[in-house]
C-alpha cells in the first residue's frame, strides 16, 4: 500500500457508493470536513442502477430518494461535466471505455483522489497526466484513520453504531412497510439486504420521519 496523500477532494466511483457501509463512512467523512466528496449524475444513475438490480425492494423512486437526499445534503458534490473536460479525455486510452465518464468527472471536480474499487480500469499512465491519485476506499480510509483518528473514531461510530443518526440501512427499507416501522430488505437471490443498502443522512442534518421516507 502507498503512503496514503492528504484527502481533499474525494471523487468516489459507483462502485464505492453502491455499498451502504462505505458510502456512509465517505458522506460522514465529508461532513466533518475531513475530504471534499464530488460524484456526478452519470455515477449516481450507475450506483441506482446496480442497486436496483441487486437488493431486492429497491425500486427506482428509492433510488431517486437516495439521489435527491445526497444532493440535498451535499450541495457542491454534485459534478457538471462540460464538453471542453470531455474532450480533454477524450484521448485517453482506458481499459473499460464505460469508464470514461469517471475520469471526466475526476477532472471536472478538480478531485485529488478517485476512490474505486476498479484500480486496474485507471491506469497510473493514463491519470498521472491529470493530476489526481487512484485509491482503493480500503487505502483511503486507512489515510484518513491515520491522519485523523478521532474524527474517524466519531465516523466510525455514527455509521455502524448509530451514535448520531438511524443506520442508513434502517431507513431505505421502510418501503413497503408502516410508516415507522422498517422492514428488512433482500437481495435478489434471497440474502439479507443488510447494510448494502440505505439512505444516508450527515450526522449535523436532523433525521427525516420515516412517513416521509416511505412516500
Amino acid at each position: 500500500m502507498k503512503d496514503p496523500v492528504p484527502a481533499r477532494v474525494v471523487l468516489s466511483d459507483a462502485n464505492v457508493l453502491y455499498s451502504r457501509v462505505l458510502r456512509d463512512y465517505l458522506l460522514y467523512a465529508a461532513t466533518r470536513q475531513l475530504i471534499s466528496i464530488a460524484w456526478s449524475q452519470s455515477i449516481l444513475d450507475e450506483m441506482t442502477e446496480h442497486l436496483q438490480a441487486n437488493i431486492d425492494g429497491f425500486t427506482p423512486d428509492s433510488g431517486a430518494l437516495l439521489v435527491r437526499l445526497m444532493n440535498t445534503h451535499f450541495p457542491y458534490a454534485l459534478t457538471q461535466v462540460v464538453d471542453e473536460t470531455l474532450e480533454r479525455v477524450a484521448g485517453a486510452e482506458l481499459p473499460d471505455e464505460g469508464d470514461r465518464h469517471v475520469l471526466a468527472a475526476a477532472v471536472e471536480s478538480g478531485a485529488d483522489v478517485l476512490c474505486t474499487s476498479n484500480l486496474k480500469d485507471f491506469p497510473e499512465t493514463i491519470v498521472d497526466q491529470y493530476g489526481f491519485v487512484v485509491q482503493h476506499p480500503d487505502e483511503l480510509l486507512v489515510g484518513l484513520i491515520r491522519s485523523c483518528p478521532t474524527e474517524m473514531l466519531a465516523v466510525h461510530r455514527a455509521s455502524c453504531l448509530g451514535d448520531e443518526a438511524p443506520r442508513s440501512d434502517r431507513l431505505i427499507d421502510c418501503g413497503s412497510a408502516p410508516p415507522g416501522r422498517c422492514a428488512p430488505g433482500r437481495r435478489r437471490d434471497g440474502r439479507p439486504a443488510g447494510r448494502r443498502s440505505g439512505l444516508t443522512r450527515p450526522s449535523n442534518v436532523a433525521a427525516p420521519p420515516h412517513d416521509r421516507l416511505t412516500r
